[in-house]
């Protein structure tokens, strides 16, 4: 038992109480003295949580609840009541990965790491190893209930992590499982069980959204067959953008580290499980000069459904053989949505629809004057720089395009924040992709700020 710890509040309240006791029938005096019981109680509670056993003491209550308070605290104190949390034993997390794969070995001597967690930033981590059995443990862990704690590990090739947990009050001991496939190079059982292709009117033309969610039918983890040239990593997951798409933007389920352009859309190199597949959202704008425009999207998997949506009162038609109307649905950032729908689309298909009844362009776009001019810019800049470049730089126009991007990630965060009190998304993934709307944000506005100055 640490006494050390224990006589520190103890001097604190045999200070506080001649204060109390001396001058009980005056109020000011009352209140002076609560001000002390107060102060000692958070010198008595500090590092346990924001929890107290004994809430502050309301003005006007007479001082013998205070001296009560006191006497209680200090025989709480020295019995090893409620007090006892400043001297608790550091917590313990145990576990075990689990091989989910039918016949699966069991996991032994794979390293696992646990990462603490503290509104949603990461403050901790250590490594352990699994025994033959697939168990591990680990010791020695803060245990006050301020921190998130989930366990990871990278078997075959792929990334796993656990669902997390939090001590609760009083708890020393926590309890951890951590699932892990076997590893396979064939993608036979991967397709999409459902692809949203959302579209919205901007005023640089019409900006797409599309929301896939994969799904993985077997019992391994697709970790793909061939390695990208000049990546490193395996090819898991391609995606193919419509004719003349521009500003990909990588929204969710997507890491900088691990996806890869290429001249038609992107690819992805992240593993896909069995259990919970991956979700992916990925944007991008449409240029159009026309009031009609035909768009061709492929199609990369076999998917179930392959939805379009196109806003609704807006006087936008859609025409498609292969594509049919569902009526309308409302959308995740305000507003209806005409729903068309195709089922059962095989990998390589093509799905041709246009969109008639668009707003009429504002400007035609030339794509080679524009490099003329950019070219001639480039001349004059490399010419008038040694003469100004004492000056102050020019103001610089930002886009629309940024401006667009800022108002879909404060509604993509606002959507988040509201799903995750409604309790559909889980603490992790709202923290980890929270953060991720939020750095993208910080980015666009410092853009957006220097370039309106």
């Amino acid at each position: 038992m640490n006494w050390n710890r224990r006589l520190l509040p103890v001097l604190s309240f045999l200070t506080a109480l001649p204060h109390v006791l001396c001058h009980s029938e005056r109020s000011r005096r009352i209140l002076r003295g609560r001000r002390i019981l107060r102060s000692a109680q958070d010198k008595f509670f500090q590092g346990a949580g924001d929890e107290r056993p004994f809430p502050p003491i309301k003005s006007g209550v007479r001082v013998t609840a205070h001296v009560v308070v006191a006497i209680a605290l200090l025989v709480s104190l020295l019995s090893g009541g409620p007090a006892s949390v400043l001297a608790a034993d550091p917590g313990t997390i145990e576990g075990k990965v689990v091989n989910k794969t039918q016949g699966g070995p069991p996991v032994s001597n794979l390293k696992v790491t646990l990462k603490g967690y503290v509104n949603g930033k990461e403050t901790s981590s250590k490594d352990a190893a699994t025994d033959k059995d697939g168990k591990f443990s680990f010791k020695d862990v803060a245990n006050d209930g301020g921190v998130t704690y989930i366990v990871t590990a990278s078997y075959q090739e792929a990334d796993y992590e656990s669902d997390p947990v939090t001590f609760k009050r009083g708890e020393t001991a926590a309890q951890l499982e951590l699932v892990v496939w076997e590893a396979t190079a064939n993608g036979d059982a991967v397709g999409v069980q459902a692809s949203h292709m959302v579209f919205y009117l901007d005023e640089g033309g019409l900006r797409v959204e599309e929301y896939i969610k994969v799904a993985n039918g077997s019992d391994k983890t697709y970790i793909g067959a061939e390695v990208a040239p000049g990546v490193g990593r395996k090819k898991t997951l391609t995606f193919t953008m419509p004719d003349r798409a521009a500003g990909l933007q990588y929204i969710d389920g997507l890491m900088d580290c691990c996806v890869q352009k290429t001249d038609v859309g992107f690819f992805d190199t992240m593993a896909v499980p069995p259990d919970k597949g991956r979700e992916i959202v990925f944007g991008y704008l449409l240029e159009y000069n026309s009031e009609v425009y035909t768009v061709s999207k492929p199609v990369d998997l076999p998917t179930k459904a392959f939805n379009v949506l196109v806003p609704d009162g807006g006087g936008i038609q859609l025409q498609s053989n292969l594509l049919k109307p569902r009526g309308s649905t409302p959308g995740s950032q305000g507003g209806t949505f005409r729903l068309y729908t195709a089922e059962q689309v095989p990998a390589g298909t093509v799905v041709d629809f246009t969109l008639s009844g668009l707003p009429k362009p504002k400007t035609k776009v030339n794509l080679k004057l524009i490099a003329l001019l950019a070219g001639l810019m480039v001349v004059a800049v490399a010419i008038s720089y040694p003469i100004f470049r004492k000056r102050n730089p020019a103001p610089v126009r930002v886009g629309t395009s940024l401006q667009s991007e800022k108002e879909t990630l404060i509604a993509q965060i606002a959507r988040l924040d509201d799903d995750y009190d409604a309790g559909k998304i889980r603490e992790r993934d709202y923290s980890r992709m929270r953060a991720q709307r939020k750095a993208r944000l910080t980015e666009v506005m410092r853009q957006l700020k220097r370039g309106g100055r």
